[in-house]
């Protein structure tokens, strides 16, 4: 079920279950969605810059992933550039909602013990993460872990 907002808007704030967000919005760039992303979950957060954070992008079902990617780039920058640390990032329809469009974003402060938690191997059907045997950097994927295919934050080339 889709939320109806009207052409060349969109909604700021629904929820999984179609639930209306706030008023409809003017479609924007990326780079201003991610700021209306940001925004609320930071001021309620308060992370300081030395904070260890996992990020996490998730479609609701019916968002290309190119267009979820597009908008972890912008959600990066942003975050980058107010001196915070993305130390885990994972990208894709983690939460989804019968194929609604939209994304929901998850920011969550890791500590020591998180982060160990975080980084430990994973097999299921669904999900797969393990250390790289050269790196030891955690690649997580939606399907088993191919060259390229991880998303890293801040950019680098791929241990996978």
């Amino acid at each position: 079920m889709q939320v109806p907002v009207g052409a060349g808007h969109e909604d700021h704030g629904a929820d999984q279950v179609a639930q209306p967000g706030r008023e409809p919005q003017p479609l924007e760039p990326a780079d201003a969605i991610a700021s209306s992303l940001l925004d609320p979950v930071l001021a309620e957060l308060e992370p300081g810059p030395d904070t260890p954070l996992l990020v996490l992008l998730s479609g609701l079902g019916g968002t290309p992933s190119l267009e979820l990617h597009v908008l972890f780039e912008h959600l990066g920058r942003q975050l980058e550039d107010r001196g915070l640390n993305v130390a885990r990032v994972l990208v894709g329809d983690l939460i989804t909602s019968l194929g609604q469009r939209g994304a929901v974003l998850s920011i969550v402060a890791l500590d020591d013990e998180l982060v160990r938690l975080w980084d430990a191997p994973v097999r299921t059907s669904a999900l797969h993460a393990s250390p790289h045997p050269r790196t030891s950097i955690v690649c997580w994927t939606m399907r088993p872990c191919i060259p390229g295919g991880c998303t890293r934050w801040p950019r680098r080339s791929s241990p996978c």
